[in-house]
């Protein structure tokens, strides 16, 4: 099994237009590439490479991805095969695990795969149709480009818009696995029904999962947000939302913003922050802050302005911490979450001001410390040395004075 360490060499060193250029011959135009997509017959050029993104996109027959992906659907590689093609391009040497999964584990994770693909497509297809209020909706919060770039769907309120066409491929094991069929006294249902779709992607732009926003808001007293479970392609404590978007926009910035949900990051990319990711509105764990060290030593912390959203940001601080990532926190107005505060602004809006991560933490815990409680304040500063034992030695004297 090829080692996560040479996936993530092989993704950094591949260039969008070095490999689409092997098979696609693209004139620049303004900022992007444009040229005939190789996936379908056309005269007129709808294919675009984007250098900035590291993503191509045919607005013809809707495909689109990264190097990976276009490697993949272009030589009918699966995904070690690519990863090992894109190796040999670049010179990168590739290691392995010594220990592998079973032919059963690989055959149902690609199984899975193949089964988020075809929804992530029906999808797409249906927002088409979606009712005029959620068209409405989107468009107040949405541009076109945003819900292709982001191949944001719509699931219709239909028992079995999906579950016939899977049940009949043979892959109902998979569908069931991953979350998108459920099952119930011997019948058969799409898990997700009247909710606008979003499909979560791994770093090589494959669609390994979904989050679904109920609509209308109070549709059958339904949770807000549901989202695919863990299954064999999917682990969400080591995924972030956006992130085959955004390892560019990280690398080039030097930085990384993280915020909550799926709007959140859209909205922020829209604005030019392009190095935003999102924990898809759960806690950050461990893995995912070792995951924003392979691309940066300095996270942005932005969650939304509540009671909330500080919590978040109580947990979010020692995680990265540990990580080894300098951190700082972006406080927004309270009742503002990143997707409001970027709309309600307009277009290129900065960033709030920045808060010294470490400090914001510590100011946090001494709040409401009564001084002559002796037991509150020991514990505080307990708390506190806890986190100044994460920091660099060197940097600890200057928090002290702080």
């Amino acid at each position: 099994m090829i080692t996560q360490y040479t996936i993530d060499k092989v993704l950094a060193a591949a260039d969008i237009v070095e490999v689409v250029s092997e098979y696609v011959t693209l004139k620049r135009q303004g900022t992007n590439y444009k040229g005939c997509c190789p996936f379908h017959n056309e005269k007129t050029p709808s294919f675009v490479v984007s250098p900035v993104k590291q993503i191509y996109k045919c607005f013809g027959c809707g495909v689109a991805g990264g190097p990976l992906r276009f490697v993949m659907e272009q030589e009918k590689l699966s995904f070690p095969e690519a990863i090992r093609h894109l190796a040999d391009k670049y010179n990168i040497e590739v290691e392995e695990d010594a220990v592998s999964q079973s032919p059963e584990t690989i055959e149902l994770k690609e199984a899975i795969t193949q089964v988020n693909a075809f929804a992530a497509k029906k999808f797409r297809e249906a927002i088409k149709d979606a009712p005029e209020d959620v068209k409405s909706y989107l468009a107040q919060r949405l541009t076109e480009e945003d819900i292709i770039e982001w191949g944001i769907g719509w699931a219709p309120d239909q028992r079995r818009y999906l579950t016939e066409a899977i049940v009949n491929s043979g892959k109902f094991e998979a569908a069931n696995k991953c979350g998108i069929i459920h099952s119930s006294q011997g019948s058969n249902y799409d898990a997700f029904r009247s909710r606008i779709m979003f499909p979560i992607e791994d770093r090589a732009g494959t669609v390994i999962g979904f989050g679904g926003r109920i609509w209308p808001a109070d549709y059958k007293k339904a949770a807000k947000y549901i989202n695919s479970p863990e299954n064999p392609a999917y682990n969400k404590s080591y995924v972030l939302y956006g992130l085959q978007l955004a390892a560019k926009g990280i690398q080039d910035a030097g930085f990384a913003i993280l915020v909550e949900g799926y709007m959140d990051v859209i909205a922020m990319h829209r604005n030019g922050d392009t190095n935003t990711v999102g924990t898809c509105g759960t806690a950050l764990t461990l893995a995912q802050a070792k995951l924003l060290r392979r691309y940066t030593e300095h996270v942005i912390v932005m969650r939304d302005g509540d009671n909330a959203g500080l919590k978040a940001i109580e947990k979010d601080i020692p995680q990265l911490l540990m990580a080894g990532i300098r951190v700082d926190v972006a406080m927004l107005p309270p009742g503002l979450d990143p997707d409001d505060y970027v709309n309600a602004a307009g277009s290129n809006v900065p960033l709030p001001e920045l808060v010294d991560g470490i400090l914001w933490l510590c100011r946090k815990i001494l709040q409401g410390v009564m001084i002559d409680d002796h037991y509150q304040r020991g514990k505080a500063l307990d708390d506190i040395i806890k986190i100044l034992y994460m920091v660099p030695e060197a940097a600890r004297g200057a928090y002290v004075k702080e």
